[in-house]
């Protein structure tokens, strides 16, 4: 890679990155030490801060401490999580906390710590369009719209790669989502709003997974000084645990996933289909701490603070604009009994998940990338978009690959692995290596002889 080609007098950087969450910062902190590399990130955000709505206390994240930034690729990173810990003077205490998982507000902070020593990190700043231009002294490369948010500036930036990290953002289901009441909120919004819930009489949790688990725990850790009615429905049929027994993990690994990609389109899609509480679901944890609160709540034979109610969907939320309290009536539908209900709450969470956000950044790239039979972007096995030009210079997706790369793709423990798939491909050989035979299953769905997976890394 050569830092001085420029464009135009303006440098070309070998990889911008777009959107900076835990993958994207993974990436940054990865290609730091890389000198060949010149590399951006940019985030319309003014500073890090994951999923800040969601920081209650005590929750924690749902893989091992080694599933951070940089582990799995360089231990002797010093933005891995445990010099994280030296630094803060941390490591006795966290030693002795004896918990595989890390809290997940304690998670943010570290995040945050690495975040503020990169310097390839450009916040407070959007990307408004993405396109092809002729280079000066090179191929073709991308040029890339900046908009500077402090003083409404635009300019231009030009680099070889991109990485696309936008990430989720709340999804509210569409019959649902043009409701307009202050008390009707994302699970994402929830410690934004959670002392205004305490001062009503009637809450409503809608999804059975694991942000609404958290939150029904915390309404009914308050019940002893904010007594309320509570609900918790869900359209599945209960609630249920995710899948996390080891055997089951292994389906977390770059084995698994190696493998997965050769599948044919079909293939994959049933076995997605079949593994839904492998990344659904709660933690066993949080179920058995509701259902201790529940018991001690009972205690007396107390009545009963929460309504559990499964196989029940929530069809339609009215609001009564008449009513000086304009109450929530709910309508619902239970899936097995047909049987239609309605009742009133004063709140409505919805913990309905979250959903990719849009990629009208490609729009000017539509008509040379691929699609496949989802109607989504087609992706090469090292990330990259299936480009009908067949050029060199390449766009990865983050978090963007569950239907053609498994169940392990939106997971934090396999960010880091995908990071060395990115950042070799790039640099056309293996500076980072690709950990192989992982597991003890045999994932080679090809071959019953051996246990060797196929490196999916192409070198240019």
């Amino acid at each position: 890679m050569n830092k001085n080609t420029i464009q135009n007098n303006q440098l070309i950087y070998d990889l911008v990155g777009v959107g900076i969450g835990p993958f994207n910062l993974g990436l940054a902190a990865l290609s730091q030490p890389i000198k060949e590399l010149n590399c951006l990130f940019i985030d319309q955000n003014e500073s890090f801060n994951w999923h800040p709505g969601l920081l209650l206390a005590n929750t924690t994240l749902q893989v091992p401490f080694m599933a951070d930034l940089v582990t799995f690729a360089d231990p002797q990173s010093p933005y891995s999580f445990i010099n994280y810990l030296h630094t803060h003077n941390r490591l006795y205490k966290f030693y002795f906390y004896e918990n595989f998982f890390i809290l997940r507000e304690e998670y943010n902070h570290y995040c945050q710590w690495v975040a503020q020593q990169l310097g390839n990190l450009k916040f407070n700043t959007a990307v408004i369009d993405i396109k092809f231009v002729d280079s000066d002294m090179d191929d073709e490369i991308y040029q890339i719209v900046i908009k500077d948010l402090t003083n409404q500036s635009v300019s231009k930036i030009y680099s070889r790669h991109i990485a696309l990290g936008t990430g989720t953002s709340p999804h509210i289901p569409a019959r649902l989502s043009n409701i307009k009441h202050p008390n009707v909120l994302h699970s994402a919004n929830f410690l934004e709003y959670e002392a205004k819930l305490r001062n009503l009489q009637s809450v409503c949790v809608v999804g059975s997974g694991q942000s609404a688990g958290e939150i029904v725990l915390e309404l009914l850790k308050q019940q002893d000084q904010h007594p309320r009615q509570l609900t918790w429905l869900t359209r599945a049929n209960g609630f249920f645990p995710m899948e996390y027994s080891k055997l089951a993990l292994e389906h977390f690994s770059p084995d698994y996933m190696t493998n997965f990609y050769q599948l044919d389109g079909a293939t994959k899609h049933s076995l997605i289909e079949k593994q839904d509480l492998m990344y659904k679901g709660i933690s066993k944890q949080t179920i058995a701490d509701i259902f201790d609160e529940l018991y001690r709540q009972s205690i007396g034979n107390k009545p009963q603070p929460l309504n559990l109610l499964a196989n029940t969907n929530l069809d339609e939320i009215v609001v009564n604009n008449n009513s000086s309290t304009q109450q929530i009536n709910l309508h619902t539908n239970n899936l097995l009994t047909k049987n239609r209900q309605q009742f009133m709450c004063d709140a409505v969470i919805l913990a309905t998940g979250y959903a990719m956000q849009s990629t009208q950044l490609l729009n000017s790239l539509n008509q040379d990338l691929v699609q496949n039979d989802t109607k989504s972007y087609a992706l090469n096995a090292d990330f990259s978009l299936q480009n009908k030009a067949l050029n060199k210079h390449k766009i990865f997706m983050q978090n963007n690959s569950l239907n053609s790369h498994g169940v392990g793709s939106p997971d934090l423990g396999l960010g880091c692995h995908r990071n060395i798939i990115i950042l070799n491909s790039i640099l056309g050989y293996e500076h980072y290596t690709t950990q192989k035979n992982t597991v003890f299953q045999n994932f080679n769905f090809n071959t019953q002889k051996g246990h060797e997976c196929v490196n999916y890394t192409t070198f240019h």
